[in-house]
Parts: C-alpha cells; structure tokens; sequence
C-alpha cells in the first residue's frame, strides 16, 4: 500500500513538473515578444523617415550654399538618405528619390521631365547663386548630379564668381 502512494505521488510531482516548465518556457516567449515590439516601437518614434532626413541634410546644404562668402570653401558631411539623388541646374537644387517610379531618373532625357518628378518626390529650391561645376552620376545626359547611395559622402563647396561648385573630391 505504501508503494502504491508513493507512486502516486511521483506521477503528480511529474505532472506538476512538466505544466510548470511549460507555464515557465511560454512567460520566457511573451516576455522575448514584447521586447522585440517595444524595441520596434521604440524604432518607430526616434528614426527619422527617409523624407525628414532628405529634407533636414537639403535645408543644411542649401543654407551653406547660400552662405557662402565669395572665394569661399566649405564642406558638407551627407549621412542620409540612401539612395536618393543630389541634382541641379544654374539656378536650382534638388533632392529627390525615385524609388516611386518605379525606375531611375536617368531614364528621363528631358531635364525639365526629370526635375518636375523630382519635385514631386523630393525637394527643390532656388539658390540665390548660381550653381556651376558639379559632379556628375556618369549617367545619360545628367552632368549635375550627385548619386547619394554611397554615404557618408563629402560634398566640397567652392564660391567663385558668384557660382558655387559642388565637388565629392577635392
């Protein structure tokens, strides 16, 4: 008879044992989920979006442009966005993606085509200089501009002449 308890009492010490270990490995999985969705919310507020970082660094560029002294130099550190596009004529500036198109901008051959979708998908701004030697992407007829994909990039700005000069090497 003794047996038979102590038997009995083995059996649910193991029942017992496995729906705890059980309990325990499923609070461990909803305690690592709701790490993961408060870190990905966290994410959500304090990473800027492509657009507020595209307008940020062209607000910084444009201001340095605009300030710079005749004979003047200065630097621009870009960091984002990735992949977007720093183009331009005499007189205006423009960073844009065309990621919404669904193809790349150099299949534009009109100019004036390619600079109405980049205001659209980004943003323009007149410069109080005009804009004269700047890099070029090697692509179709774009002699201006800048491919932002691989970043950090350096922009070096040179005033003469009333023209600023955008350059990526010295």
């Amino acid at each position: 008879m003794e047996m038979r308890k102590l038997k009995l009492k083995n059996k649910k010490a193991e029942g017992l044992l496995e729906s705890e270990t059980l309990r325990v490995i499923i609070a461990l999985l909803c305690i690592l989920l709701l790490v993961v969705l408060a870190y990905k919310l966290y994410g959500l507020f304090t990473k800027k979006t492509a657009v507020e970082q595209a307008k940020e660094t062209f607000d910084q560029l444009v201001s340095k442009m605009n300030g710079l002294n005749e004979g003047g130099n200065d630097s621009y550190m870009i960091t984002a966005p990735k992949s977007w596009v720093l183009m331009s004529n005499e007189e205006k500036i423009c960073i844009c993606s065309f990621e919404n198109q669904g193809a790349d901008f150099f299949r534009y051959e009109n100019k004036q085509e390619a600079f109405r979708v980049c205001s659209v998908n980004g943003f323009c701004s007149q410069i109080k200089n005009n804009i004269g030697q700047f890099d070029s992407c090697g692509f179709g007829s774009f002699a201006n501009c800048i491919d932002l994909k691989d970043l950090p990039l350096r922009l070096y700005l040179n005033k003469k002449g009333g023209v600023v000069s955008l350059r990526t090497k010295v």
